[in-house]
């Protein structure tokens, strides 16, 4: 679990180096920690966010907001969560295939 601090520098850190880069690929942990909810289908989620422009990340209390355009927002909470951010011919690792990651842009 994050600290409000860490949160503030994560939003801050993703605004510079992922405002304006689009989206080429996104997938959903196949085994997600107990505290951590999905409210789409994993399958689904690779459909909805291919394509998107990524906006400023922002922070509120111990909340991570990353705007999709067009028309989404992802929302990380206070009980975690994993973001990977790897470039489009990188593989992820084994020990981190459960977490949700992007891909390129």
């Amino acid at each position: 679990m994050f600290e409000i601090p860490e949160y503030v520098t994560l939003a801050r850190q993703m605004a510079e180096s992922l405002s304006g880069k689009r989206i080429t690929n996104g997938t959903l942990g196949n085994s997600p920690h107990k505290f951590v909810w999905y409210n789409r289908k994993p399958a689904e989620f690779g459909a909805i966010v291919k394509g998107k422009i990524i906006e400023n990340a922002y922070s509120k209390g111990r909340w991570l907001f990353i705007p999709l355009q067009p028309g989404y927002l992802l929302v990380f909470g206070e009980c975690g969560g994993k973001i990977i951010l790897h470039e489009s011919e990188s593989q992820l690792p084994k020990e981190v295939s459960s977490f949700t990651s992007f891909r390129g842009w």
